[in-house]
């Protein structure tokens, strides 16, 4: 609990600096995990997947869209059309092997910023930095 406390806690802080700092259209390319089965950069036990676990927070905290979070896929049960567009995203943004091809997926797509665990070679500019979780934005 100590250790979701303090993800939840490092998301918060991220999603209110997104919300005092970026436009109300930015949206935001983040991490997600890997439907069962298949092998991918989010290990599971990893800070990553840690990271992701509690990265709900985000989105709620910084009133900012989200490219998409493994967890919208829930609202298929009330919005069952929405699933192709889900699952497309979500294996889309999984195939992403480094930040070459996240920054040129992003400009693709109208994404402004890729948040995720800070690490040497990410794409874009560093905007924010909390502990463990960086922001960049892309241009």
């Amino acid at each position: 609990n100590m250790r979701a406390t303090n993800w939840i806690a490092e998301w918060n802080r991220a999603g209110l600096w997104a919300k005092e700092h970026t436009a109300r259209d930015a949206v935001f390319l983040m991490p997600t995990w890997y439907f069962r089965g298949q092998v991918g950069r989010t290990e599971p036990g990893s800070v990553q997947d840690a990271a992701v676990l509690n990265a709900g927070t985000f989105q709620y905290s910084s009133q900012r869209r989200v490219w998409v979070d493994f967890r919208n896929g829930a609202a298929v049960m009330w919005f069952p059309s929405y699933y192709d567009e889900w699952r497309r995203k979500v294996v889309e943004v999984n195939r992403l092997t480094g930040p070459d091809q996240e920054a040129a997926y992003a400009r693709k797509n109208g994404i402004t910023y890729v948040i995720d665990v800070c690490s040497a070679g990410k794409p874009g500019t560093l905007q924010h930095a909390t502990e463990r979780l960086c922001i960049f934005s892309i241009s």
